[in-house]
C-alpha cells in the first residue's frame, strides 16, 4: 500500500474518515500508530454513543463497537485526555545531530558548534571504549542516518560544562603567570590568594587533558558562541524528553503488533520542538525496525503511521530549513512501503504542505475543501481529473469525499460511514 493523504476543512467529516480508516485497517490486522494533536482518538476502545448512529451503522452492517487493543501514550510533563496514559521518553541517539539541529531551529553558528561538540563527545566515548561494539553499519547509515549509539544529551552538556570550566581555569592560570612575571623576583613560596587559585596540572582532570583532545573553547568568541548553544541545550533538557529511566522509549515491537492501535496524545503539548522530535524519533526507529525484519515478518507486522496536522511537522513555508526531515519522510515513504510501512498524512491546510509530500501520497481522500490556493495545490497533486469534479469539492456534504487512488482508473465519489467507536470531543 502506498502513502495516503486525507484533506478537508473543519466539519467536513475528515476526523470521522480517519477513525473509520483506523477501524477497518485494524480489522485487517494492520497496526495503527496515530500522532493525535487533539486527543480525539483516545476513547476508540469504547463504542460510539451518539444518538441515532446505531441505525445508520446498521445500513453498513455495522454496530457500535470499540477497537479491541488500544494504548495511549503521552509526552513527558504533559497530561492526556485518557486517564492512565503511558508516559514515554525519546532516546537521544535515535536522531542524527543534523536532524536535531534542524528540528530545534539552531542557527548556522549554533548548528556548526553543535556538530563540533557532538564529534568531540564521540571522540571521548571512543577513547573510553563506549559504543565501539555498536558502530552503525554502512548499509543502515545509507538508509536513514541516526545518532552515535549510546550518546546522550546529558553527556554533551557535561562535556560543554567542562569546556567552560577548563577555559576559566586557563584564564586564571595565565593571569597568575602574568602576575608572577610582573613581580620579577617573586619568591617560590608565594602564598598570595591569586596563586592559590591555580591548581597543579596533575590535579585538574578535565576531559580534554585526560584524553589529550584539543579543547573546543579557546577564546572569548568561542565562549560566547558555545554559551548560546549551552543555553539551548539546557532548555531542551528541561523538557525531560530524553533518556528517562522512569519513562521508557516507545517499543516498536509493541507498536507494530497486528490489530493494535497506538495513540500518541499531544493535546497537552504546546512545544513544537518536542512534538517534532517525538515524530522524528517514531518515524526513524519504526523504519529501522521494519528494515531489520525479513519479508514474511514485515507482512505479518503491517504498520500505518498517521500524522494528524502534518503541516505542523513539515510545511511548505519552512521546507528550506527542514531538508533532513523531508528527506527522512521521502526515504520512509519510498522504501517503507515495500516493507508494509505506510505513511498517512492528514491536514486541513493542503496549501501549507510541501509539494514533495503530495508526490509521495498516491492515495488521496478529499473532503470539502475551500480556498483558491488549497484547491490549486490539490489539482496539481491529483493529476488529470475532470474539472467538473473539482467544482463539487467546495460543496461536498459532511462525510462525502472524493477518493483518488492508483487502484482506480478514475476518481470515485464516496460517502464514509459513521465510526463505530467513540471519539473524544472534550476540550
Amino acid at each position: 500500500m502506498r502513502p495516503w493523504l486525507t484533506v478537508g476543512t473543519v466539519g467536513s467529516g475528515k476526523s470521522n474518515t480517519d477513525q473509520v480508516l483506523i477501524e477497518e485497517t485494524l480489522a485487517a490486522n494492520y497496526a495503527q500508530v496515530v500522532v493525535d494533536p487533539e486527543g480525539e482518538y483516545t476513547l476508540m476502545d469504547k463504542p460510539v454513543e451518539t444518538v441515532g448512529v446505531q441505525e445508520v451503522l446498521a445500513l453498513y452492517r455495522r454496530e457500535p463497537r470499540g477497537v479491541p487493543n488500544l494504548t495511549v501514550y503521552r509526552p513527558p510533563l504533559c497530561g492526556s485526555k485518557r486517564p492512565g496514559a503511558v508516559e514515554f521518553s525519546v532516546p537521544f541517539d535515535s536522531l542524527s545531530p543534523e536532524l536535531i539541529a534542524e528540528i530545534t531551529d539552531m542557527n548556522e553558528t549554533q548548528g556548526m558548534r553543535f556538530t563540533f561538540l557532538y564529534e568531540q563527545a564521540i571522540a571521548v566515548m571512543r577513547k573510553e571504549g563506549h559504543g565501539l561494539a555498536q558502530i552503525i553499519g554502512e548499509e543502515e547509515e545509507a538508509n536513514l542516518s541516526r545518532g552515535y549509539p549510546g550518546i546522550t544529551l546529558d553527556f554533551l552538556l557535561d562535556i560543554l560544562n567542562q569546556e567552560f570550566a577548563h577555559y576559566e581555569y586557563k584564564r586564571e592560570e595565565e593571569s597568575a603567570e602574568k602576575g608572577k612575571k610582573s613581580k620579577g623576583a617573586a619568591k617560590s613560596d608565594d602564598t598570595s590568594d591569586e596563586a592559590k587559585k591555580v591548581l597543579p596540572s596533575s590535579e585538574v582532570n578535565f576531559y580534554c587533558r585526560v584524553h589529550r583532545l584539543k579543547p573546543l573553547i579557546e577564546d572569548q568568541h568561542d565562549a560566547s558562541s558555545y554559551g548560546a548553544l549551552r543555553k539551548k541545550l539546557r532548555e531542551l533538557r528541561s523538557t525531560r524528553l530524553f533518556d528517562r529511566h522512569d519513562a521508557p522509549k516507545l517499543d516498536m515491537v509493541r507498536l507494530s503488533e497486528p490489530g493494535h492501535l497506538t495513540i500518541i496524545d499531544m493535546s497537552d503539548c504546546d512545544d513544537r520542538e518536542v512534538k517534532n522530535i517525538i515524530i522524528a524519533d517514531l518515524l526513524a526507529r519504526m523504519y529501522r525496525y521494519k528494515m531489520d525484519l525479513d519479508e514474511e515478518a514485515n507482512k505479518q507486522r503491517k504498520v500505518i503511521l498517521a500524522l494528524e496536522e502534518a503541516h505542523g511537522f513539515v510545511s511548505r513555508e519552512n521546507k528550506g530549513k527542514m531538508e533532513q526531515t523531508l528527506s527522512q519522510l521521502q526515504r520512509i515513504a519510498r522504501r517503507g512501503r515495500k516493507r508494509w510501512l505506510i505513511l498517512h498524512f492528514v491536514t486541513q491546510s493542503p496549501q501549507h504542505l510541501p509539494s514533495e509530500l503530495f508526490e509521495l501520497a498516491n492515495n488521496k481522500i478529499i473532503h470539502q475543501t475551500t480556498g483558491t490556493e488549497n484547491l490549486r495545490v490539490l489539482k496539481l497533486a491529483a493529476g488529470t481529473i475532470n474539472e467538473g469534479i473539482w467544482d463539487d469539492v467546495p460543496s461536498l456534504g459532511i462525510g462525502r469525499a472524493i477518493v483518488v487512488s492508483s487502484q482506480y482508473p478514475h476518481p470515485i465519489m464516496v460517502r464514509i460511514r459513521p465510526a463505530a467507536s467513540q471519539r473524544n470531543y472534550t476540550l
